[in-house]
């Protein structure tokens, strides 16, 4: 084995592929912690505005928790296709998972549909009593998929949309 060309080799990976490597976990590092502080400060805003203007506080804890995700997901595809590799055939297993997922999920996929009606029709918001599926409580969180509630016992019921 010629260790002057094992050598060579490991340099010039080094000075190439290592440093765009660490020059993207640098970056998602970076803005994950920005993308976090953004969320946070939609939250913090919202809840800002929910005092002062009666703004509902379901819609900024949803646009919080979208933006966060959303970013994040564009982040990392950014990255994959700054590190050389090739986004088609990943965006083709994306897509064919994608495919699969939703042939899985198809109940979800209609809680889905539900929550974003919820949110657009809002027959009920954040604080409201309700009466659904045979329980009765108070409406925590209305996201998505479900919206959480607290009964008179105390107990957390996660209902589907």
């Amino acid at each position: 084995m010629d260790w002057n060309k094992f050598w060579t080799d490991i340099q010039s990976w080094v000075t190439g592929t290592g440093i765009k490597l660490l020059i993207s976990l640098i970056v998602l590092v970076v803005s994950f912690i920005v993308i976090n502080i953004i969320a946070k400060a939609i939250d913090k805003r919202g809840k800002k505005l929910q005092e002062t203007k009666k703004v509902d506080k379901t819609i900024y804890r949803t646009l919080s928790h979208v933006t966060k995700i959303g970013l994040k997901i564009l982040v990392v595809v950014a990255l994959i296709g700054y590190l050389g590799l090739d986004t088609s055939g990943i965006t083709a297993l994306i897509a064919s998972l994608g495919v699969g997922v939703g042939l899985a999920v198809n109940g979800t996929l209609s809680n889905l549909a539900g929550g974003f009606l919820l949110l657009v029709t809002r027959p009920f918001k954040v604080d409201d009593y309700i009466a659904a599926n045979g329980y009765e409580g108070t409406v925590e969180d209305i996201l998505i998929c479900y919206t959480k509630i607290r009964t008179f016992d105390n107990k957390a019921v996660y209902l589907p949309n």
